[in-house]
């Protein structure tokens, strides 16, 4: 039996199966960000479809508080909430239908505020960039 021979056989197996090991661990490691990249991709893509516009900002000075009139455009996208940003504090809001216009009241509001920002908020709790604003004399 020619030893030289098995033991270059053996060499040749060796080596394909690390070779298949190493490129089953890269490829775990890429699938992980691919994974990560798409979903990142697609909450882009619902923010993108989601248009929300602040059509009217009253505040009540004898009532502490502020009324925040929404409307949102046709597109597609799921949302489940708005955040509702005014001087650094940031109200809760329940989601808009498409073309449904809603009047949100936000409480404890001791001063009138200089600017308030809506932001939307997707099923899986991303939240997209600000989506309007009003400010200065555009909050009555």
């Amino acid at each position: 039996m020619n030893k030289k021979g098995v033991s270059a056989v053996i060499v040749t197996v060796l080596i394909i199966l690390i070779a298949i090991i190493a490129v089953s661990m890269l490829w775990v490691a890429i699938r992980s960000s691919i994974d990560t990249s798409l979903t990142q991709v697609t909450s882009a893509q619902q923010c993108l479809g989601i248009n929300l516009k602040i059509e009217e900002v009253k505040y009540y000075s004898t009532q502490n508080n502020l009324t925040v009139k929404i409307h949102r455009d046709a597109g597609e996208g799921v949302m489940s909430g708005i955040k509702i940003v005014h001087d650094g504090k940031i109200s809760n809001a329940v989601s808009l239908e498409e073309l449904e216009t809603k009047t949100y009241l936000v409480e404890s509001v001791t001063t009138k505020p200089a600017k308030v920002e809506i932001a939307i908020v997707l099923e899986d709790s991303t939240i997209c960039p600000v989506s309007d604003k009003k400010e200065g004399s555009q909050v009555v």
